[in-house]
């Protein structure tokens, strides 16, 4: 009869640690999901800034090659180039 409360007892503190383990890794797997949901949030937005930068050094390239090196050149590209942050500062002000 010992044998059996000894066995029962086992099972049951085995069963509650089951338990226990199952859901701290529920847990840890769904922080995991968020962690790498921010990471492609943050690769998404680091890919639209790296093809931002593309654009504007095809605009200086396009600009060098029409109009030749210039201080005026160089400064029209600059002011484009703001402009564009401008506008794109509006919009993100805008969607919030």
């Amino acid at each position: 009869m010992e044998g059996i409360l000894k066995s029962d007892i086992f099972f049951f503190i085995t069963s509650v640690t089951v338990l226990f383990l199952g859901v701290a890794g529920l847990f840890v797997m769904v922080q995991i999901y968020h962690i790498l949901k921010e990471v492609k949030e943050i690769a998404r937005q680091t890919r639209q800034g790296a093809e931002g930068i593309l654009e504007d050094l095809d605009d200086i390239r396009d600009a060098v090659r029409s109009k030749g090196f210039g201080i005026r050149t160089l400064f029209n590209v600059f002011r484009g180039i703001f402009e564009k942050k401008a506008a794109i500062k509006k919009v993100r002000v805008s969607e919030k």
